[in-house]
């Protein structure tokens, strides 16, 4: 609905002004949202937005009205986004998205090429059906890069022990299961440290 359909009068000391009636509204909440992330030094989100060099159109800057031309209303569920993280608040640079496409492209994701395309750890890790705990626990344990996003029911994993008193370190070869059944075949394997 563009905002001439929507203007409303007011009176004020006997005159009649002009007015969006969207005060109130998330959208106008949003745009001003962004003017103080952007222009207040004193915003506590400032460093992240306008103290990074963030800036926005100058039309939108001055007009409310020609924001909401641009953008229009603000869908339930979904804030002001821009698409490129580090470029500026402007028509051909936003849009309205949700909270999930918004933690898609943060500057603290950590990026992975799955096919030619760049996503993020956690969407790879939604597309696979791995959370991103485990994920995260994989790379701790120095799983192999082709085996972090695999379902728990279909990797092949060789873990090595030893302990105090054992002639030599054992590799047992399990394969993990839902039902986490036990461990399969043990091989020995000799060990430079049991020998130390």
């Amino acid at each position: 609905m563009p905002p001439n359909q929507i203007v409303r009068h007011r009176e004020k000391d006997g005159r009649l002004l002009p007015t969006h009636g969207l005060r109130r509204s998330p959208t106008y909440k949003s745009w001003v949202s962004m003017k103080t992330r952007c222009l207040k030094p004193t915003c506590g989100h400032y460093k992240d937005y306008g103290g990074r060099g963030i800036t926005i159109c100058p039309e939108w800057v001055a007009s409310f009205a020609s924001f909401f031309a641009d953008m229009g209303l603000r869908p339930e569920g979904t804030t002001l986004d821009r698409i490129d993280n580090n470029g500026n608040y402007e028509p051909s640079n936003c849009r309205w998205a949700t909270p999930r496409e918004q933690s898609s492209h943060r500057r603290s994701n950590v990026l992975i090429d799955i096919g030619g395309e760049k996503i993020s750890l956690t969407e790879a890790g939604r597309r696979a059906g791995v959370s991103l705990p485990a994920i995260r626990r994989r790379i701790k344990n120095g799983w192999p890069a082709e085996e972090l996003l695999s379902p728990r029911n279909q990797f092949l994993r060789r873990i090595s022990y030893w302990r105090p008193g054992m002639k030599e370190q054992r590799s047992v070869r399990m394969v993990a299961q839902v039902q986490r059944k036990p461990a399969a075949a043990a091989e020995t394997i000799p060990s430079s440290s049991a020998s130390s």
